[in-house]
């Protein structure tokens, strides 16, 4: 075999090698900021119980990474975990979000309905 060759096909296994660790990386890391976007929403609907109106808040605090606009949670809620998934969320090259957040209009009023906070209208 010729050295020209025997180069040639050294580089095209070294870019074959390359070609296929991106895309292993690329699916870990998809992988990976699924479980932690799933991780995220599982403690924060933990933490939406109430069993009046008044223990229910709109929390802007967990905006950005995982969570775009706000979200309802207990007013005693913990979110230290929460927020602390939000930040490795937002650490790594996980997508960001499109978040098309609307506002709260007027008639729009926080209700505890079936041990759930919810957005409901007056």
């Amino acid at each position: 075999m010729k050295k020209n060759t025997k180069i040639r096909l050294g580089l095209l296994i070294i870019i074959i090698i390359l070609v296929s660790l991106f895309y292993v990386i690329k699916n870990y890391s998809e992988v990976s900021c699924e479980k932690l976007r799933k991780k995220a929403w599982d403690l924060a609907n933990k933490e939406n119980y109430c069993d009046v109106d008044s223990d229910c808040v709109i929390s802007t605090e967990l905006q950005g990474g995982v969570f775009c606009c706000y979200i309802l949670l207990n007013k005693n809620a913990s979110l230290n975990k929460i927020k602390e998934i939000n930040g490795k969320y937002s650490k790594k090259t996980c997508p960001l979000l499109k978040c098309d957040c609307m506002p709260l209009m007027p008639e729009d009023v926080i209700k505890c309905v079936d041990s759930k906070c919810i957005i409901g209208r007056k």
